[in-house]
């Protein structure tokens, strides 16, 4: 149809870094697909559009689209739609910081892309589980992306490669390894220009951001003194005369750190239990001891991906 049309015309746009020329296309396809009632189309439009929100920064609007393109695919069972859907917002949570709820939504994509029946679609939502428990600072040297068989998907096989690419690049990192992984990515980026524009090109460049941010904040951390004086308030942190680190959206981290601070003032000889840190941070919230030992975590690993470390 004239208005799938129209979203492919901003797919194009939006890969050649022409977002505002996408926008106006994705609007004009909605408008013509919801006319005609082509639901499919709608949900594949909704999701492109969110996908753009997240190139250009603008994350909570795009949460917001990808449950519209969420509940639109369910409504309509349109899996594959579904599944592109909760992966996007699994990145869109992950540039947020917010590696818990990301987490969860890339499972969940992977467990719907199992039932899908399509071998990019999956390996597409592992590797990217893969790279936020990496980036999270989970455990992932014991999981890898399950092998593509060629099949319908077999033209898109070297987007299904690079996605396994950096699955491994963030397993490097995830274990210490920053130069290698610094190393990794420098050689991806050198083969891009090669790989199919389509398919998946939007989550390559999210999952290279992510690894790039993460890179660029081990080498930051590294060239801090550790020796110098820490100043805390309820906004941020700051080492010494390094720069300001502002937490003032990160509430959680900001509750976090002063927790931690009062607790080296008050009693300095003593730890804090782990089962004490959960119910401070989420007081009243019941979740299995497992879970909250994760976020702890979580949080101790984004604490020192700002600058903290000792």
């Amino acid at each position: 149809s004239m208005g799938y049309g129209h979203c492919k015309l901003g797919e194009v746009a939006m890969v050649q870094g022409q977002t505002n020329q996408a926008f106006q296309e994705f609007d004009v396809a909605l408008d013509m697909l919801r006319r005609a009632g082509d639901h499919l189309h709608e949900t594949e439009t909704l999701r492109a559009q969110a996908d753009c929100y997240v190139l250009t920064g603008e994350l909570s609007t795009a949460l917001d689209v990808y449950e519209q393109a969420m509940a639109l695919a369910q409504t309509h069972q349109v899996p594959r739609m579904e599944v592109r859907a909760r992966y996007g917002m699994a990145l869109a949570h992950a540039l947020e910081s917010a590696f818990i709820t990301a987490i969860d939504h890339a499972q969940l994509a992977v467990d719907h892309a199992s039932t899908v029946g399509s071998p990019l679609l999956r390996v597409n939502a592992q590797s990217i589980l893969i790279v936020l428990r990496a980036l999270g600072v989970e455990d992932t040297r014991t999981h890898e992306p399950d092998p593509v068989e060629p099949g319908d998907d077999a033209g898109t096989m070297p987007r299904a490669h690079m996605m396994k690419a950096l699955a491994r690049t963030a397993q490097l990192l995830s274990t210490g390894r920053a130069n290698e992984a610094a190393k990794a990515l420098q050689l991806l980026n050198a083969g891009e220009d090669d790989l199919p524009s389509a398919t998946v090109w939007f989550e390559t460049q999210i999952l290279h951001r992510l690894i790039r941010q993460h890179l660029s904040t081990e080498k930051a951390v590294e060239t801090l003194d550790p020796s110098a004086a820490l100043k805390v308030s309820t906004s941020g942190f700051q080492i010494g005369d390094n720069p300001w680190v502002d937490l003032s959206r990160k509430e959680l981290l900001c509750r976090f750190l002063c927790l931690l601070v009062d607790a080296r003032i008050q009693t300095p000889d003593q730890s804090l239990e782990l089962d004490a840190l959960i119910e401070k941070l989420w007081p009243g919230e019941r979740m299995l001891r497992d879970a909250g030992a994760t976020r702890v975590y979580t949080a101790v690993a984004n604490l020192r991906r700002a600058g903290l470390r000792g």
